[in-house]
């Protein structure tokens, strides 16, 4: 947390000079009401319209100085909030598939859209006010010596301490620990919330009180959570406003006792209170301050860890220096498991500028092997190479473009989601348009929400986006099942007919289309039992049965 607090140093140093202003202003203001009481009986008009000029002079610099110090809190805050979010963004997006997809992405967005903020509101505001009260401590302690009566300055000063000491120290744990239950609950909400809305197709007469009794199930416990800690936390207020009190009750009686005694005058009296109000303040902060920061303490560790957690392999080698100008893509006996099922010892090499499609029944392991290659999942055993280099150690980003059946397509215009916001140029798409149906592309072109595209349209624009990528190779998971026949069978001419390109296409096409592929690959219950031409795979039983049961 260093690291976003020297940012945003220059706002907290000069919050703090302008808080010492305002505070030297406002302390001088009992020492005036000293002089006041002190010099009633005799005090001259001169005088007098001094002491309320003096007065108004304080008030107003008050005024201007916090006015200044509050503006450059905000810039704090924002800076800070901003600085953290779009760190943990950052990394968020540099995280592998498996370590992205370990957590629900409702938790990711709890934190990003809850718990920063919180840390912003309840560890940064509360750690600079920390500096601002020691400081305001510091300039009272001094006038209450020099003005005051040094008997009521250490009265006060010590049980400052001691509320300080012990006050932040009975809670902190507990407060911790129930804030951090609460806000994993809160993320368990966030996750929920997000699941039952994608899932609004389902929602009809018959479903939408039960759907509804299932979002007030999780909130209801997440609101339990809330409150089990909001008791702790107004129990900790409680014990915080006694120590308060108790310093305000010993103050009142040691000053009644020396006023009873004639060892202090009605203007020291009066300036003792003064004073003591304006101490209260910053010792309440100062215990809520050090009970607001250790409360975050699971939060800031939290965030922290996901900030910093690094996966990359230490020798990643990137497009720059390694490309894809060998002849393969080798899978050698490749295995991964699942619960019930496995992709058994899978071994077979990928031609480059080949195109390749892949068959089988669902659960075949078609989709396995291009998890396996897009590094989505673990191999349990063997091996897959890229122009004799492990994929572990390259970074195929820019080698392969994956496109699954529903791909995601951004709340956003047509033009930032086929460029990914710029990430590729708007060029080399030509020759892919013009096999389009015009009235279509319009359609595409023209939205500017391209989520409200049908099922078809979207595909569309997902290989418009995979050409400007201009990947080497092309993977592609059932891309055309929500396309009319006419604009898949345009589409995937146009994509055969691209000769510096190797495509991988798992299909469920089982006609005679098949024969645009220069390599088939017959999957069953997770092994490869058949390759070659369309022909060959034609003449095989395993096809024959294949066809008989789609």
């Amino acid at each position: 947390m260093k690291k976003y607090i020297y940012k945003i140093k220059f706002f907290i140093l000069a919050q703090v000079i302008f808080n010492i202003l305002a505070t030297i202003c406002l302390a001088i203001m009992p020492y005036l009401s000293k002089l006041l009481f002190d010099s009633v009986a005799g005090i001259s008009n001169y005088k007098l319209k001094s002491l309320i000029a003096m007065y108004i002079a304080c008030v107003i610099g008050h005024l201007f100085f916090t006015y200044i110090e509050t503006i450059c809190t905000w810039k704090q805050a924002l800076k800070f909030e901003s600085s953290l979010k779009n760190d943990f963004f950052r990394a968020i997006i540099n995280y592998s598939y498996k370590r992205f997809s370990s957590k629900n992405i409702g938790e990711y967005i709890s934190l990003q859209s809850n718990e920063i903020t919180q840390l912003e509101m309840d560890y940064l505001t509360p750690f600079v006010d920390l500096i601002k009260s020691i400081n305001i401590l510091i300039i009272y302690g001094i006038m209450l010596f020099m003005f005051v009566d040094w008997r009521i300055s250490i009265i006060i000063f010590v049980l400052s301490i001691i509320s300080v000491l012990i006050g932040p120290n009975l809670t902190s744990k507990k407060l911790s620990a129930r804030r951090k239950k609460y806000l994993n609950k809160m993320g368990e909400y966030f996750s929920k919330i997000k699941d039952l809305l994608e899932g609004f197709k389902l929602i009809q007469n018959k479903t939408r009180n039960n759907i509804f009794l299932e979002q007030e199930k999780v909130l209801k416990e997440t609101i339990r959570y809330r409150f089990h800690y909001g008791k702790l936390k107004t129990l900790a207020g409680t014990i915080n406003e006694a120590f308060v009190l108790i310093l305000h009750i010993i103050s009142f009686a040691l000053v009644g006792y020396l006023l009873f005694k004639h060892e202090i005058t009605a203007g020291v009296a009066v300036a003792t209170f003064g004073y003591l109000d304006c101490f209260i303040d910053p010792i309440q902060s100062l215990i809520y301050d050090i009970n607001s920061i250790n409360s975050t303490k699971s939060i800031k560790n939290k965030v922290l860890d996901f900030i910093r957690y690094d996966n990359v392999p230490s020798k990643l080698i990137s497009r720059d220096t390694f490309d894809f100008n060998g002849s393969n893509i080798k899978f050698d006996n490749v295995t991964v498991k699942y619960n019930t099922f496995s992709l058994d010892n899978f071994s077979y090499t990928f031609e480059k500028c080949k195109k390749y499609a892949i068959i089988g029944h669902s659960g075949s392991g078609k989709s396995t092997i291009v998890n396996a290659l897009m590094k989505y999942v673990e191999l349990d055993s063997g091996n897959i190479l890229i122009n004799g280099e492990n994929i572990k150690y390259i970074d195929t980003s820019n080698l392969i473009c994956c496109i699954n059946q529903n791909e995601h397509i951004f709340a956003t215009d047509f033009n930032n989601n086929v460029t990914l916001f710029g990430s590729y140029p708007l060029n080399n798409i030509s020759s892919l348009i013009r096999v389009l149906d015009k009235k279509m592309f319009k359609s595409i072109k023209e939205k500017s929400n391209c989520q409200l595209l049908s099922g078809g349209e979207k595909q569309v624009l997902s290989i418009i986006r995979a050409c400007l990528t201009d990947a080497p190779i092309y993977i592609m998971d059932e891309v055309f099942s929500a396309a009319d026949m006419n604009t898949k069978q345009k589409l995937q001419k146009f994509l055969m007919s691209i000769d510096n390109k190797t495509i991988i296409m798992i299909t469920h096409e089982l006609s005679e289309h098949l024969s645009d592929f220069d390599e088939i690959l017959l999957m069953e219950n997770g092994k490869l039992v058949k390759s070659g031409s369309y022909k060959e795979i034609l003449k095989s039983e395993s096809f024959a049965k294949l066809r008989s049961v789609s």
